[in-house]
């Protein structure tokens, strides 16, 4: 996946999608969503095969997203830092107290939310 040229909130779709299966991959997200005339996602507008858009909350709720990620028809993404980079939710660490993230920059080194990043929102995804 090409980050810079897709979005990384476009890749995290993609993610999900190869999740719940079938894979549809990056274009086939880009094929299924509807954008704002700015580029910005509509976020109800996906038409995915197997899974749908639930809803986003502003801020953090950190038993929201544990209870999304306990249940496997349901998936979050969150969005970091106002918006401006989101990742998927993988699941919660319990000795570390941090959530482990699919971050679609592809940083090997980067598997959990850092000290300085802040969830401003929540999309949550679940299996039709």
């Amino acid at each position: 996946m090409r980050v810079g040229e897709y979005g990384c909130l476009i890749c995290c779709i993609a993610t999900l999608a190869s999740y719940f299966q079938p894979e549809i991959g990056v274009q086939g997200v880009i094929d299924l969503t509807g954008f704002w005339p700015d580029g910005n996602v509509i976020w109800k507008s996906g038409n995915y095969p197997s899974f749908e858009y639930d809803k986003i909350i502003k801020g953090r709720d950190d038993e929201a997203i544990k209870q999304a990620l306990n249940d496997p028809d349901r998936a979050v993404i969150l969005g970091l830092n106002s918006g401006k980079h989101w990742v998927v939710a993988c699941q919660y660490n319990t000795e570390l107290n941090n959530f482990e993230i699919a971050d679609p920059l592809g940083n090997t080194d980067r598997s959990y939310l850092g000290g300085n990043d802040i969830i401003d929102y929540m999309a949550f995804y679940k299996r039709k």
